[in-house]
């Protein structure tokens, strides 16, 4: 295949390695290859999933093929400028075990929590009924598109059979400390998780900052909430409802934006937190 000298070529695949070694013939001329992820976007497919600010704030791994590609970053930053996405450089290697253990093995995870689920509560409506509430992230997840999901393990499969095995490995263990009645075991367990969750703050390099809300079960509480922040003039970059007592979580790009909104919602609702260590 032959192309035009200096032209750009990139993609927006969900795993590297393969699409990097395909873009090998490329690798000797003059021909400027770049491997891109955006990671946004949802559970929904096609055109009308689509929004105006779908990467505002996302994660664009890129990864140029050679040293060619290397000096041609620039091009492409400016090309996607209106997109407002936060770039990282990194190796298709490091992309695809990133991935895998952040997206793939999750996504694994929560579809199978879903069938068994599903499973369990056969014949028990009210089962069912509930799930629909407690997993709602968990649902969200798994009703994304199999077929694309389908080729994704199949492009990415050693580090997602290596990080499969892995879990394995650690619910195995939780099995035995059950069995065990090892309360101790089992409150390290949880006590780990919760330590590395609650370091996922500034001091750890994240970049996003939130607040968490008790808001009240009644109409107009959330409208309240964004009214608010549009008034103020503070951008969210999400928001979620995190289980059925209404604790609302909003997602800022800043520590200043986050303090910010905290300062105009706090008067109206004293419980507002930051899961963060400032």
């Amino acid at each position: 295949m032959r192309l035009k000298e200096n032209v750009v070529v990139t993609d927006v695949g969900s795993t590297k390695q393969t699409v990097m070694q395909a873009a090998q013939i490329f690798q000797d001329q003059p021909v400027a290859y770049i491997g891109g992820h955006p990671m946004a976007g949802s559970h929904k497919i096609g055109v009308w999933a689509g929004r105006s600010n779908l990467f505002d704030n996302a994660f664009y791994f890129q990864i140029p093929l050679n040293d060619f590609a290397e000096k041609r970053l620039n091009d492409l930053h400016e090309l996607l400028r209106a997109c407002k996405v936060n770039w990282l450089e990194v190796s298709a290697q490091e992309h695809d075990k990133i991935v895998a253990q952040i997206s793939h093995l999750p996504h694994i995870i929560a579809s199978g929590l879903v069938n068994q689920t599903e499973g369990t509560f056969k014949g028990v409506p009210l089962g069912m009924q509930l799930a629909a509430g407690g997993f709602k992230t968990i649902t969200r997840i798994a009703s994304s598109d199999p077929t694309m999901w389908s080729q994704i393990l199949l492009t990415n499969s050693a580090d997602i059979l290596q990080q499969l095995a892995e879990y394995q490995k650690v619910l195995n263990q939780l099995a035995q400390s059950l069995k065990d009645r090892d309360e101790a075991a089992l409150y390290h367990y949880f006590a780990a998780a919760k330590e590395s969750r609650d370091q996922l703050g500034p001091e750890s390099g994240g970049h996003y900052y939130d607040l968490f809300i008790m808001i009240p079960d009644q109409v107009g509480s959330l409208a309240d909430v964004t009214q608010r922040m549009a008034a103020a003039g503070i951008s969210v970059v999400n928001l979620h409802i995190q289980d059925s007592r209404g604790v609302l979580q909003l997602t800022f790009a800043t520590t200043k934006v986050r303090d910010q909104a905290r300062q105009v919602l706090i008067a109206k609702y004293p419980e507002v937190v930051p899961k963060v260590k400032d």
